[in-house]
């Protein structure tokens, strides 16, 4: 298993087992009650659809080189949405999600928590 992340890297080869494009999204209930409680908004505000885009993947991991859990990053209004997606045949799945400001680029990365390409 590794995990690769946009600012440090992330091999052609594993880009290439993403599958792009539009994906339907099924969320967990601890998602759907984090956004309640952390964000004071209801679920059915939550995309059922997301576009998986090189621009909207932040982080990638993988087994046996195919990518099994994507970190996404979409816009939600006045903020991003962020979520790890796990990669499924069906509806990916949302475990848990937040919030982010669109300015916020997270300089603080720990770029040694990532693999390198």
């Amino acid at each position: 298993m590794a995990t690769y992340n946009r600012a440090v890297g992330i091999p052609q080869k594993v880009l290439d087992t993403i599958p792009w494009g539009l994906t339907c999204v099924e969320y967990s209930q601890h998602a759907r009650e984090r956004l309640r409680s952390k964000y004071g908004m209801l679920p059915c505000v939550l995309p059922r659809v997301v576009g998986i885009t090189p621009q909207s993947v932040i982080e990638v991991e993988t087994r046996g080189g195919v990518a099994v859990k994507i970190l996404v990053r979409v816009s939600f209004g006045d903020f991003d949405l962020c979520m790890p997606l796990i990669v499924g045949r069906g509806p990916w799945y949302a475990k848990t999600l937040w919030l982010n400001h669109k300015e916020d680029n997270h300089h603080t990365l720990n770029r040694a928590a990532y693999a390198s390409c």
